[in-house]
């Protein structure tokens, strides 16, 4: 493509679609993903996973975003999946991921979880905070 002439080395685009004219990513995507990389260290994968499945459903994020009151009345969201996987592809092994898709997400929603998934990786805390702030519906 001639756009990765131009793009920094590591980063690449492997494909695009054509889209209507109306479209828009906030308002007609039908899931979003996200994907942080880290390195592991030390942190226990096992525990992480065991609280990041608790993220799954629909659930009270209020607790894991910025507030925006004015202009966000229902803090409900949907996590259709959550994975912390290595990513041994390209990289050292110790790089791992950890990819959450979901129907939608709140202002930070994602950088809190995956914040307090690391406290839960490093031991810092319990895996079960994550059943303690995100409010079960």
């Amino acid at each position: 493509m001639v756009l990765n002439r131009v793009l920094p080395k590591d980063i690449r685009v492997l494909g695009w679609s054509s889209v209507p004219l109306d479209f828009t990513a906030r308002f007609s995507c039908l899931s979003r993903e996200y994907r942080y990389l880290f390195w592991r260290g030390n942190m226990d994968i096992s525990v992480m996973r065991e609280a990041a499945n608790k993220f799954k459903g629909e659930h009270d994020y209020r607790n894991f975003c910025k507030m925006d009151a004015v202009n966000v009345k229902n803090f409900r969201r949907y996590i259709t999946g959550i994975t912390i996987s290595p990513c041994n592809k390209r990289f050292d092994v110790d790089l791992w991921a950890i990819t959450i898709t979901g129907s939608a997400f709140l202002w930070h929603q994602v950088r809190c979880m995956v914040s307090v998934l690391f406290m839960i990786g490093e031991g810092l805390e319990s895996p079960n905070m994550s059943d303690k702030i995100c409010k079960n519906i």
